[in-house]
């Protein structure tokens, strides 16, 4: 007779076993922040108001990536959006497929300010790239 038995579900074993199923929003053990790259965000002067949408930025602020796998003009296309929903460019199309790739896999991909420089009439916005795993 085997003198080894499973221990019951309790306290936080049971709490991650729930986790979802009464709306609870717990992080995932071991959940993790990778930096991927950074990037120059494409198409910054075809946002209207882009500087006005930018002033209050930090660095560090969280932006969100949505896939756009309909664009016209390239088929793994990113593009960056404040926590507002406000666009502000993409992930440059020399640097997005595999971005796009992972995305599509169901991985969190989403950006970090990091700055923006005006030259002319151009804005330059850096933002760093993350996963969570």
């Amino acid at each position: 007779m085997n003198s080894l038995q499973p221990l019951p579900d309790r306290g936080l074993v049971n709490l991650l076993n729930q986790r979802g199923k009464s709306g609870d929003n717990l992080p995932i053990p071991f959940e993790q922040e990778i930096f991927l790259l950074e990037v120059q965000i494409a198409g910054t002067s075809h946002i209207d108001y882009i500087e006005l949408t930018l002033m209050h930025m930090q660095v560090g602020d969280r932006l969100i990536c949505r896939r756009e796998p309909d664009n016209y003009h390239d088929e793994w296309a990113i593009r960056f959006y404040t926590l507002d929903g406000e666009p502000i460019g993409y992930i440059p199309k020399k640097q997005n497929q595999i971005l796009a790739r992972l995305m599509d896999a169901g991985k969190e991909i989403y950006g970090r300010y990091q700055s923006q420089e005006k030259r002319g009439d151009w804005l330059k916005v850096m933002v760093k790239v993350y996963m969570r795993d």
